[in-house]
């Protein structure tokens, strides 16, 4: 019965993603993922709280690359500020191509329930995600709040002489600031051809440069 309970809730948030990916979820209806999955509204709120739950359960599904990306970093040796800009990049770089997404994830609506959707998309998904993911995931993926992942690395910048402890507060709020507000900027024309490109690189430039301004050495 678990087992049986479990393929029902990957599938309907297998057909979430989907749905999300064609035409996003600001309009998507409870009715359209049950038609899309073969059953009935009922089932999906038999299995998931409500809609929001299950389109932030499916908004993980956008996060995949990124994450695996991001571990690599988190294991490259480099110091602590190459880590944090590196791992700043990365987000921008998706955050841009799924803006609703991540702004919703993060900062959203989605934030509310976060830690306890990617803590349920963690077991539903477990034997899709590397043994190398699974402390990734526990450490970094399980805390919604930006600033506090940001400052995992900056913390440790501060250990290692590169910054002072009140910068590093600094650095990290207005560096979340900054990708937030680009993201609501460009959140109607990202998909217009060079929008996002250039959109990034400017994100980047300024969150770098909040960086380098605080650096000691």
């Amino acid at each position: 019965m678990r087992m049986a309970a479990e393929e029902t809730r990957k599938r309907l948030v297998d057909v979430t993603y989907r749905i999300m990916k064609e035409s996003g979820f600001e309009n998507l209806k409870a009715r359209e993922i049950a038609r899309e999955a073969g059953c009935t509204a009922t089932v999906i709120y038999k299995y998931f709280d409500d809609l929001y739950y299950l389109i932030t359960l499916a908004s993980f599904k956008f996060l995949e690359d990124y994450i695996r990306e991001s571990e690599k970093i988190s294991r490259s040796g480099d110091n602590s500020i190459v880590q944090n800009k590196k791992a700043w990049r990365l987000f921008i770089k998706y955050a841009f191509q799924n803006p609703r997404i991540y702004e919703n994830l993060f900062w959203g609506r989605g934030k509310m329930v976060y830690e306890d959707a990617v803590s349920e998309y963690f077991d539903l998904y477990a034997d899709e995600i590397s043994k190398e993911s699974t402390a990734y995931y526990y450490i970094t993926m399980f805390n919604a709040d930006i600033g506090e992942r940001d400052l995992i690395w900056l913390r440790r910048g501060v250990n290692q002489g590169y910054l002072e402890m009140e910068d590093a507060l600094y650095i990290s709020r207005v560096n979340q600031m900054i990708v937030r507000g680009m993201l609501l900027e460009h959140m109607d024309d990202y998909m217009v051809p060079g929008v996002a490109e250039r959109a990034i690189d400017e994100c980047i430039c300024l969150v770098e440069k909040t960086i380098d301004t605080y650096l000691k050495k």
